[in-house]
């Protein structure tokens, strides 16, 4: 080989390096991001499930004080409070 092809050989070669080098930059960095979409996801549930137990308390608490009017008026004369 001359000198010209040995050197464009050992720039492919630092080419090839460099890009492998990128790839697995790259192929972390993309398993960091996927760890992190789960996570979110796993956030967004948790929420969903507090939204949801909240909703669920609201009625519950509405209830409640709608049968403590009803059992204070059941008890008042004349339907007095």
């Amino acid at each position: 080989m001359t000198a010209g092809k040995n050197r464009a050989k050992d720039d492919l070669e630092a080419t090839i390096d460099a890009h492998k080098m990128t790839i697995t930059e790259l192929t972390k960095a993309i398993e960091e991001l996927q760890g992190q979409i789960e996570e979110a996801k796993v956030q967004m549930r948790a929420g969903e499930d507090r939204e949801m137990a909240n909703s669920e308390y609201q009625v519950v608490v509405a209830d409640q004080r709608y049968r403590a009017v009803v059992r204070r008026s059941s008890t008042c004369p004349h339907g007095f409070l």
